[in-house]
């Protein structure tokens, strides 16, 4: 393992929430920081990660350990990095550090419970959203929406 790089990474992830706690992330800065934080075996903050991951792409994790990328009927997506077609092979297959030990360890956290129900849950309001047009309707469940990855 390069030390280093994980040091200079836990300076870039605390300097940029720092600088910008209101950004939101993007998909592929979510994966890295779950690498970062699990090999400094930091892995409450992995885990973090991968939550904020989930809610930008539900297809990443999947796709990173192996599933082929298919989009969920009935499912909603309201930004290009939601969509399945967002993630790219190329983009992934370049990045170091993901090796079996990392995915072995990520596929036990992606199948845990709290995981999985998280899932569920995102997929019922998500399909409940695209079917409500009541504008009061719609806003209790993005907040619900939005809890579920804090």
């Amino acid at each position: 393992m390069e030390a280093m790089a994980f040091t200079e990474g836990k300076r870039y992830y605390t300097w940029f929430n720092k600088e910008f706690n209101d950004d939101t992330g993007e998909p592929y800065m979510y994966l890295q920081w779950i690498l970062l934080f699990y090999y400094r075996k930091e892995y409450k903050l992995a885990l973090q990660m991968l939550k904020k991951l989930i809610k930008q792409n539900i297809h990443m994790i999947p796709f990173v350990l192996g599933c082929p990328l298919e989009r969920i009927e009935g499912f909603s997506y309201f930004s290009n990095w939601e969509m399945p077609e967002y993630i790219d092979s190329d983009e992934i297959a370049k990045m170091k550090y993901l090796d079996e030990d990392f995915k072995s360890w990520l596929n036990e956290q992606y199948m845990k419970h709290e995981i999985q129900a998280l899932l569920e849950e995102d997929i019922a309001l998500n399909k409940e959203l695209k079917m409500t047009n009541d504008f009061e309707r719609r806003s209790i469940l993005i907040k619900k929406q939005n809890a579920l990855f804090e």
